[in-house]
């Protein structure tokens, strides 16, 4: 194991005051490893609320790096730990050279944005200790695959959502948003898989999935309510492609905050303008289960 280098800047950043809100003089580090540069970073909050670290780094090492990945701690202004998160670089392979931006993110949900004062990022790979080791041609030409003569299974947890007013339950196995799919393994003590890929899907191949940002108290992945997704199998619209919508109560919404269940009543309230919802071009891939009694 090599040392890790950490450089520590002081820089002047402000937030766009799309909530309000800025950093004025916040501080923040870079951890880099001896094998990956950071070339820039900065930061902003969106229009749901969400802080963001955006940025890029570069492999300066010989080798490819895989896995390239972005750790941010983000402290208040006692230093205390508020947030860790982690996101990978896109692409997250990196040849020699190569250079990729990453978008960090820390949801208001998780972590109140007003409470982040500065911030630390480290930046590590798969293979950043190993890369100046020969490879073992031998072992790598001698994998082999095999079938278990028996049938396997493996357990999925489902996720309960809204769709029409009724309970319908959803599996999620990949996310286009390193972050959205490290906080669903997380949650769901099940690893889903990091797929960028995602992202690229046409509209017209994707549902919409309306996850709260504040609102009544539940079982939802942000504290509030159920997620609403827009169909099921046997709806016109459905797909096992999911993209996350953030719906935010706004101020004169609050004293009617309310249980939705579907996206009509989602919409309505919108019309109304009693809540906000934001787009994400967040996919995940998130089919139906529909249950058979034994």
């Amino acid at each position: 194991m090599h040392a890790e280098l950490i450089v520590a800047l002081t820089v002047i950043s402000v937030v766009p005051l799309m909530m309000g809100l800025t950093l004025s003089g916040s501080q923040y580090a870079l951890g880099e490893a001896p094998s990956l540069k950071f070339l820039s970073s900065s930061n902003y909050v969106d229009v749901a609320g969400i802080f963001h670290v955006v940025g890029e780094v570069q492999n300066i090492s010989p080798s490819v790096l895989r896995f390239v990945e972005i750790v941010g701690t983000f402290y208040d202004s006692n230093n205390g730990v508020v947030a860790t998160t982690n996101t990978y670089t896109n692409p997250s392979d990196l040849v020699p050279g190569d250079k990729a931006p990453f978008d960090l993110t820390v949801l208001s949900a998780s972590v109140p944005v007003r409470e982040i004062y500065n911030y630390s990022l480290k930046v590590t790979s798969m293979d950043q200790d190993v890369s100046a080791q020969p490879q073992n041609k031998a072992a790598l030409s001698s994998g082999s695959s095999t079938i278990p003569s028996e049938s396997a299974t493996v357990s999925v947890p489902l996720e309960k959502v809204f769709v029409d007013g009724k309970i319908a339950y959803f599996i999620a196995t990949d996310a286009s948003d390193a972050q959205i799919g490290s906080s669903l393994s997380t949650a769901l003590n099940f690893k889903v898989n990091y797929a960028p890929v995602l992202a690229n899907a046409s509209e017209a191949s994707r549902q919409q999935g309306y996850v709260f940002l504040n609102g009544i108290k539940g079982a939802g992945p942000l504290g509030p309510q159920l997620v609403v997704a827009s169909a099921l199998p046997k709806d016109d619209g459905y797909s096992p492609l999911l993209e996350i919508n953030y719906v935010k109560w706004n101020a004169n919404g609050i004293k009617d905050i309310r249980l939705l269940k579907s996206v009509d009543e989602i919409m309505a309230a919108e019309d109304k303008g009693e809540l906000t919802i934001a787009k994400s071009n967040i996919v995940i891939n998130s089919p139906a289960i529909t249950l058979i009694p034994p």
